[in-house]
């Protein structure tokens, strides 16, 4: 039985612990501790994964409030490590730890220290001064040990080290105590200067949070998710997980000086195809220091903290349930599927993912992602199969006379070539009634009659009413620009009353001489007013914005034809055209300012990738600074607001 085991302090390393039972009990060698310990004067010593905790539990007295797993998740250094363990390895390493084997854990579970080391010698002239006011000694802090941490996370003060003599190191006193090296060691307050000081302090705290907040529901796995998640969010992997090795390397580099990283053993070899940082977001069974892993973790933009808080599972398209697009289901647009399967799509650079989703129904339809909006959610790319519904529906409308194919369309929310298809695939008749030549005869008028239903006369009255109306209005316009002006008149009357249409089309026997003879310079400054006038009611429009060049202002100007042949003899409305019309550059621009209201109404902060893909800004991005520099101060009046 041990007695007088000291009472292990917050935050202290186990070595600690066991280095002030050896000057408590006045031992001169670890043999003679570990004899006492653990009944085998022939346990080495091993300061990060200590193991025989079990034996040493049973041989602490009765009554005791110490369990293995507390001596491992607050004295070891296991929770530092073990968000990046394989999750087999955590278990046998715990086992190991608990076990009195002479197995070294650390080589068991395959992690490779190498010039990571530990050796209890770092301390806080701070934290001394504190820990020697309240325990009346100091000891050796858990977080100080880490190689790599050069500050002590609750002082912001420069870590010091202690120097182990040659005599100590040749009398093999391999359990020395803080207090008793610290004596002879005195610190000295000074302020050391670093250039990397912002990240070498990143790095204490990310470390000093892992080891309070020891996680058992996070492993190597899931991290290697959230690296590819965050790695394609910055255009440096596929949707698959297919890194971009160069690309990465190169930020990466960037981000951090070579002088950094190979001052805490993370140097890069160029040289090579594979190297530590390539390996880190791979699906390998190669355990790496958490150091390098912190430095990916800050290099793709978070914190230990909020990394890990991420889901590691992307949903491309929400999270579910997903509605059913069937027009003829009872639960059309109702959120009723509760499963859908991910697959990935090839295209000319990128693979993009695609999602299936079915119904109960049978009504099936994919669509490729991500989802940019919310309301793409009710969205189809493409329909997979149609189900039993549907086509019982199309059956029905099919063999009623009474019904069009645009209305069976319709009905069914799909195009008529869709309908076509879809009847000539479940074996309907075809051609069915709905191309009878013997259809009821109507009195003939002097319109055309469309061969699928009679026009409504009072529709008819008034698209007639505005072909004469808009032709009285630009009387000197072709049928071309007329049809520009009024399509969806135009292309009515052409569908259903194309005899009177052709007899109303305007004349221009003397089009050509009328430019001849016109007045231009009296015209010039009646267009360039117009120019400059529809230009401003562009600009001051509600709704998606346009794009501002001299086509789109001529062509709502009548004689647009006349107008581009003769632009050498209006030197007013050249030079209104000059001043008012907007390159690409900054109609994309005025894009992204119009942009930015619509996500102040619907009160939502997108993603840089989201606004680019809602925006349709991808090649304009890549081309022009200016649109990237607006798009950064577009997101951060968002964030701000």
């Amino acid at each position: 039985m041990i007695c007088n085991f000291p009472t292990p302090h917050p935050g202290e390393i186990l070595y600690s612990v066991y280095a002030r039972y050896s000057d408590r009990m006045q031992y001169r060698s670890a043999p003679a501790v570990m004899q006492d310990l653990y009944g085998d004067k022939g346990k080495t010593v091993n300061v990060s994964f200590p193991n025989g905790l079990g034996r040493l539990i049973n041989n602490l007295p009765p009554k005791h409030n110490y369990t293995v797993g507390g001596l491992i998740d607050n004295h070891t250094m296991l929770p530092f490590y073990e968000p990046f363990l394989p999750a087999s390895r955590i278990a046998l390493l715990r086992n190991l730890m608990e076990a009195n084997q002479v197995n070294s854990a650390p080589s068991v579970v395959g992690l490779r220290t190498g010039p990571f080391s530990i050796e209890c010698t770092r301390f806080c002239p701070r934290c001394v001064e504190e820990d020697r006011k309240q325990f009346s000694e100091c000891y050796w802090h858990r977080v100080h040990q880490i190689p790599g941490i050069k500050f002590c996370p609750s002082h912001k003060m420069y870590l010091q080290a202690c120097n182990i003599s040659a005599e100590e190191s040749r009398n093999g006193h391999r359990y020395l105590s803080a207090e008793r090296m610290i004596d002879k060691n005195l610190p000295v307050f000074s302020e050391e200067t670093n250039m990397y000081k912002d990240d070498l302090w990143k790095l204490t705290l990310d470390a000093f949070w892992l080891l309070k907040n020891h996680t058992t529901t996070t492993h190597l796995a899931t991290i290697q998710k959230k690296y590819l998640i965050l790695l394609n969010d910055r255009g440096l992997a596929t949707y698959r997980g297919n890194i971009y090795t160069s690309k990465l390397m190169q930020a990466f580099q960037q981000y951090y000086d070579s002088t950094f990283l190979k001052s805490l053993h993370c140097e890069l070899n160029e040289s090579a195809r594979d190297n530590w940082l390539l390996r880190l977001p791979r699906n390998s069974q190669v355990v790496y220091h958490p150091i390098r892993h912190l430095l990916l973790i800050h290099f793709l933009g978070h914190t230990v903290e909020t990394f890990l808080n991420l889901s590691s599972e992307q949903k491309y398209f929400g999270g579910g349930p997903w509605p059913c697009l069937n027009p003829i289901c009872d639960h059309f647009r109702e959120r009723c599927i509760q499963e859908s399967d991910v697959i990935y799509t090839s295209s000319s650079k990128h693979d993009k993912p695609k999602a299936i989703f079915a119904c109960n129904c049978g009504f099936t339809y994919s669509r490729i992602g991500p989802d940019p909006l919310e309301e793409t959610l009710f969205q189809a790319s493409r329909i997979q199969q149609f189900g039993p519904i549907w086509e019982s529906r199309l059956r029905e409308l099919w063999e009623d006379p009474t019904i069009t194919l645009s209305q069976i369309a319709q009905s069914l929310g799909v195009n008529r070539l869709t309908v076509k298809r879809q009847a000539k695939k479940i074996g309907l008749q075809f051609p069915g009634h709905l191309h009878k030549t013997a259809l009821p005869q109507a009195p003939q008028n002097n319109f055309d009659i469309c061969p699928e239903q009679t026009p409504d006369l009072a529709l008819l009255e008034r698209y007639r009413t505005m072909w004469l109306s808009t032709r009285e209005k630009y009387p000197e316009d072709l049928v071309g620009h007329l049809n520009c002006k009024i399509h969806t008149t135009y292309k009515w009357l052409y569908a259903h009353d194309r005899e009177w249409l052709r007899s109303h089309y305007p004349t221009h026997k003397s089009s050509r001489n009328a430019s001849r003879n016109r007045n231009w310079e009296q015209a010039d400054e009646q267009i360039a007013t117009e120019v400059r006038s529809y230009a401003l009611h562009i600009k001051n429009s509600s709704g998606k914005p346009t794009w501002i060049t001299s086509t789109s202002l001529l062509k709502n100007i009548s004689q647009f034809s006349s107008i581009r042949a003769n632009i050498h003899k209006l030197p007013l409305t050249a030079q209104a055209l000059a001043e008012v019309t907007e390159t690409h550059e900054a109609f994309v621009i005025r894009r992204i300012h119009w942009l930015v209201e619509c996500y102040h109404l619907e009160q939502v902060v997108p993603t840089r990738r989201q606004f680019i893909m809602r925006g349709h800004f991808y090649l304009a991005h890549e081309r022009w600074t200016s649109v990237q520099i607006a798009i950064t101060d577009a997101l951060s009046q968002l964030s701000a607001n």
